[in-house]
C-alpha cells in the first residue's frame, strides 16, 4: 500500500506540474511550483523503486533517481519565495550560481557514491531485512551518512530560515490575501526547518523517509495558498461580475450555436423565453442580425428603444480549436447618442440650432452631386432680419437671441422638407430650395416672409413685431453652377428688397429693372 501510495503521488504531482505549465500563463510567477513538483515526482518515483527492489544494487540505483531531485528542493524553495516577494523577478543562472554550488556538489557526490571510492556524501550501505511494523514489511536500505550529507542539511535549513524570514516580512507588511497567503507560506517553510533537525541525531538513515511525504505535503499547502486565490476566488468572481452580472445581455453558445448558458441582463432584450440548448435560431429571428452573427460580423439592432451592436466572440482552446462562442449584445445607446450630439454640435449653429456654414455648404455640394445627371432647377434664398440693430439697441441682445431663435424656428417650418437651410450669420440666413421654379421659389419665400411679419415676439413684458427682406437666385444643376455666385446674386436680390423698402421678396434681376 505504501509503495502504491508513493506511485500515486509521483503521477498527481507530474500531472499538477503539467497543468501549471500548460494551463497557467508565465506572467503569474508560478512556473517555479510546477518545477517544484516536477522535483517531487521524480523524488516520488525513485523512493517508490527504491520501496520494490529488492537487491542493494537496485535499491542504490533507486536511490540515484531520487537524487535528479534532492539536492534542489530547498534552492526552488527559496526561488519561490523570491517570486512571491517580487513578481518581476528573473532567475538567472548567472546571477544565483551561488546558490548551486552546494545542491551541485551534493548532486555529483551522490551519484558517483558506491561505484567509486568518493564517500563524500555517503560511506556506506546496507539493507534492513527485519521486515518490522514500522517499515510497512519492506526491506529498507540503510545509509551511513558523511560530512557532505551534514553539510547540505545545514545548507538546506540556512535556505529555509531565509525563506521563513522573508515570508514573516511579507506576513508583518502586508494585508489582506496576500497576508493569509504569506502565513501559510511561512508556516510551511517552518515545519521544514524544524523537520531537518533529526537528520543531525544520527549518523545512518533509519525506516521510511518520511521527508518526501512532507515535501508533497507541504508543496500541495503552497500551490493552495497561491493558486487558489487566483484560480478559484479571482476566477469566478470574474466570470461573475463580466458574464453574470454584466449590465449588458450575453449567451454562451456551444459550437453548433444552441444556447448553454445566459445572463440575468439578456431580459432586457425581449420577453421571449429561454431554454437550455435551444437554438439560437429560434431566439434571434431577424435573419439579417442572426446572419451576422453566424458570419461572426458586427451587427447593430433596435429592441425597446435601444441600439444595440451584436458581437460574436470565438471561444477558443489552446490549440486554436473553437469550443464554443460568446455573444455580447453591447447596448451603445448612449455612446452613439453622445456621437450625434457631437456631430450635430460640430455641424449646427449653437443658437438657433440650424445648419452653420461649413454644414450648408457641405449639405449642398452633395446635393450638386447627386442631382448631376437630372440636371434640376434650384434656388437659393437670402433672409435678413430688417432693422435688428434696433431690436438690440432697444431690449438688449439677450432679447435679441431669443428672437433669432424663434425666427429661425419660423422659417425652418414654411420652408420644404428637403431644404437645406443655414443660419449664415449675424441676422442673416440661407437656404437652398430643391427642385423649384424661379416662380414657386418666389412664392414659398413670400409665405415665409409673412409668417415673419404676422407674428408677434413676447418675452415677458417686451413685444416685438420684425420683418424680414428676402432675395431669391434661381439656376439649374449642370456640373457648372457655383454655390457662391448664386449666394452673391440672392445677397444682392435682398440688398434691392431692403433699397425697395423693405419686407418684401426680390431677386437680383431686379436690379436691372
Amino acid at each position: 500500500m505504501l509503495i502504491g501510495g508513493t506511485i500515486a503521488l509521483a503521477v498527481v504531482a507530474l500531472a499538477i506540474a503539467i497543468v501549471i505549465f500548460v494551463r497557467i500563463p508565465r506572467r503569474n510567477g508560478l512556473s517555479q511550483i510546477g518545477l517544484l513538483f516536477v522535483l517531487e515526482a521524480v523524488y516520488a518515483f525513485g523512493y517508490a523503486l527504491e520501496l520494490m527492489s529488492e537487491t542493494e544494487l537496485t535499491k542504490v540505483l533507486s536511490n540515484r533517481v531520487q537524487y535528479l531531485a534532492i539536492p534542489f528542493l530547498s534552492t526552488i524553495w527559496l526561488i519561490i519565495a523570491i517570486r512571491f516577494k517580487t513578481p518581476s523577478y528573473h532567475f538567472s543562472l548567472k546571477k544565483h550560481y551561488a546558490f548551486l554550488v552546494v545542491p551541485l556538489l551534493v548532486f555529483f557526490a551522490a551519484q558517483l557514491s558506491y561505484f567509486t571510492s568518493m564517500d563524500w556524501y555517503y560511506k556506506s550501505f546496507d539493507i534492513d531485512n527485519s521486515l518490522s511494523i514500522d517499515n510497512f514489511g519492506l526491506a529498507i536500505l540503510i545509509i551511513e551518512k558523511g560530512f557532505l550529507y551534514f553539510v547540505n542539511a545545514v545548507y538546506n535549513v540556512i535556505l529555509v530560515l531565509i525563506v521563513t524570514g522573508m515570508y514573516a516580512k511579507i506576513f508583518i507588511k502586508s494585508s489582506g490575501i496576500q497576508k493569509k497567503q504569506s502565513f501559510a507560506m511561512m508556516f510551511c517553510s517552518a515545519i521544514t526547518a524544524v523537520a531537518t533537525i533529526p537528520i543531525f541525531l544520527t549518523t545512518h538513515t533509519l525506516g521510511i523517509d518520511l521527508s518526501l511525504y512532507l515535501y508533497v505535503i507541504l508543496g500541495y499547502i503552497i500551490l493552495y495558498a497561491t493558486v487558489n486565490y487566483e484560480v478559484f476566488d479571482l476566477a469566478p468572481l470574474a466570470h461573475r461580475a463580466t458574464f453574470e452580472h454584466s449590465t449588458d445581455p450575453m449567451l454562451l453558445l456551444d459550437d453548433r450555436f444552441e444556447i448553454v448558458s445566459w445572463n440575468q441582463a439578456i431580459q432586457s432584450l425581449q420577453s421571449r423565453p429561454l431554454l437550455y440548448r435551444m437554438p439560437l435560431k429560434r431566439y434571434i429571428r431577424d435573419d439579417e442580425v442572426y446572419s451576422a452573427i453566424f458570419l461572426k460580423q458586427t451587427s447593430t439592432f433596435f429592441i425597446k428603444e435601444k441600439r444595440y451592436i451584436v458581437e460574436t466572440v470565438d471561444l477558443k482552446t489552446k490549440r486554436g480549436r473553437i469550443n464554443g462562442y460568446l455573444l455580447k449584445f453591447n447596448d451603445m445607446t448612449a455612446y452613439l447618442e453622445k456621437i450625434e450630439r457631437l456631430d450635430f454640435d460640430a455641424s449646427h449653429d449653437a443658437l438657433t440650432k440650424l445648419l452653420n456654414r461649413r454644414a450648408f455648404f457641405e449639405r449642398v455640394d452633395r446635393y450638386f452631386q447627386s442631382a448631376f445627371r437630372s440636371q434640376e432647377s434650384f434656388a437659393v434664398m437670402m433672409i435678413d432680419i430688417d432693422d435688428f440693430k434696433l431690436v438690440n439697441d432697444t431690449h438688449g441682445h439677450l432679447v435679441g437671441d431669443l428672437l433669432l431663435e424663434d425666427l429661425s424656428n419660423i422659417l425652418y417650418r414654411n420652408l420644404p422638407d428637403n431644404a437645406i437651410f443655414s443660419r449664415y450669420g449675424g441676422e442673416e440666413f440661407v437656404g437652398l430650395l430643391p427642385q423649384v421654379s424661379l416662380e414657386e421659389a418666389l412664392r414659398l419665400s413670400d409665405i415665409a416672409r409673412i409668417a415673419v411679419e404676422n407674428r408677434w415676439f413676447v418675452y415677458g413684458e417686451i413685444k416685438i413685431q420684425i420683418q424680414v427682406s428676402i432675395g431669391v437666385s434661381h439656376g439649374m444643376v449642370d456640373g457648372n453652377q457655383d454655390i457662391m455666385n448664386h449666394i452673391y446674386q440672392a445677397d444682392m436680390g435682398m440688398y434691392q428688397a431692403k433699397k425697395n423698402g423693405k419686407n418684401c421678396v426680390m431677386t437680383a434681376s431686379s436690379i436691372q429693372n
